[in-house]
């Protein structure tokens, strides 16, 4: 029989560190220690709004510790509607949670739904909005009866494999494959070289984490996103800043962060704040000055960092962290996500399915219909 704990708060986190650190031994960055407790800090509302709760099996050794933020979320056909939350806030783009490998995933999930019922906050539904395919959040809920679950396809994640692994179906270390793509680095490559020598330059090697953290908010501000755009630059949004400087202070070498500097001379141009852990090189956010825009320093910064990445022969992926269309012309490696919900009622996901079968074979019908039509109008001596 396993036990279930509710600890609150981020002094319920900082309670269990220990138990969760011995969880998450080289665990990847979303299932991470300090990542949940930056997150826990900075990003969930009111800091005494999340709950961790702990399963343990009946000789108290830990299974797993998920977190749980009361929330709304809006899943069709239902409209908005309460939720248990991994976190909401748009400066987390995944999620995750310790799981320990050797674990009953069934009988675990089978606690935690039991679990999650009696917590206070009337739900409907717990949420996952993005979580990696191969991730503990993943194996939790496919484990569950399918009659609570929905589970479906979300943005992948983009990488770069940058070192190579043997077998016959090992993995190759990434190359500019496109052409075009090689031209166009080049060209913009020589007309920024114009305005001042290219050099890139890592903060903890240069061991001046403030100064460029300070030059990266200005860089990430100075396009849309800043005072004359959408206001979402991370300067600008005092959780968010609090939060990224929290991942800084809690560097260690399983979680290294840093932040990379392109510079054009003596003036940094573009910057990407990196987290390393478990193999893989998160960049988490890219910025650059809008006022060298037409030279694309972000992307020659981008492949600058997977070319240190490759050099290094440490790192085993470079990860964008997105999925976004300007990706494609990179052909990177796409890591599957999906996003889950399981739902309190077993009727729920029932609508859920039966919506998107009937949105399907409408869909379905009307391309051939227009297809039917198509035809028609084509065929010779159709009057």
């Amino acid at each position: 029989m396993l036990n279930v704990e509710w600890h609150k708060g981020v002094n319920g986190l900082r309670f269990l560190k220990k138990d969760w650190c011995e969880l998450a031994v080289g665990a990847p960055l979303f299932a991470r220690y300090e990542w949940n407790l930056a997150a826990a800090m900075h990003l969930a509302g009111d800091a005494q709004s999340v709950w961790f709760c702990r399963v343990s099996d009946a000789n108290g050794r830990p299974l797993s510790i998920i977190p749980v933020i009361p929330a709304t979320a809006a899943v069709r056909p239902f409209g908005e509607v309460k939720a248990l939350t991994l976190g909401f806030d748009h400066q987390l783009a995944a999620f995750d949670f310790p799981l320990a490998p050797d674990s009953n995933v069934a009988e675990v999930g089978a606690a935690v739904l039991k679990a999650f019922k009696g917590h206070p906050y009337k739900w409907t539904v717990i949420s996952w909005p993005r979580v990696m395919a191969d991730s503990n959040a993943a194996r939790l809920a496919l484990a569950l009866n399918p009659q609570w679950t929905n589970i479906t396809p979300s943005q992948g994640c983009s990488t770069f494999h940058t070192r190579s692994t043997p077998g016959p179906v090992g993995e190759v270390v990434f190359s500019l494959k496109s052409g075009r793509l090689r031209r166009n680095l080049a060209n913009r490559t020589r007309r920024l070289e114009k305005h001042g020598p290219i050099s890139m330059k890592m903060a903890r090697a240069e061991g001046n984490i403030d100064s460029f953290f300070d030059e990266f908010l200005r860089l990430e501000s100075s396009g849309w996103k800043g005072e004359s755009g959408t206001r979402t630059a991370i300067a600008l949004v005092p959780t968010a800043k609090a939060f990224y400087r929290s991942l800084l202070a809690e560097s260690d070498p399983s979680f290294e962060t840093d932040i990379a500097l392109m510079y054009s001379g003596e003036k940094a141009v573009a910057g990407q704040f990196v987290i390393r852990t478990a193999g893989w090189e998160h960049l988490y956010k890219i910025g650059h000055d809008d006022a060298f825009n037409e030279f694309s320093p972000g992307r020659l910064l981008l492949l600058r960092v997977i070319e240190r990445a490759i050099g290094l022969g440490e790192i085993d992926r470079v990860s964008l962290v997105t999925g976004l269309d300007w990706h494609e012309e990179w052909e990177p490696a796409l890591e599957p996500t999906l996003q889950i919900h399981i739902f309190r009622s077993k009727w729920r996901p029932v609508v859920v399915r039966l919506g998107r079968y009937l949105l399907a074979e409408y869909r379905r019908r009307r391309s051939r219909t227009g297809s039917q039509s198509t035809q028609t109008v084509a065929t010779p001596g159709h009057e």
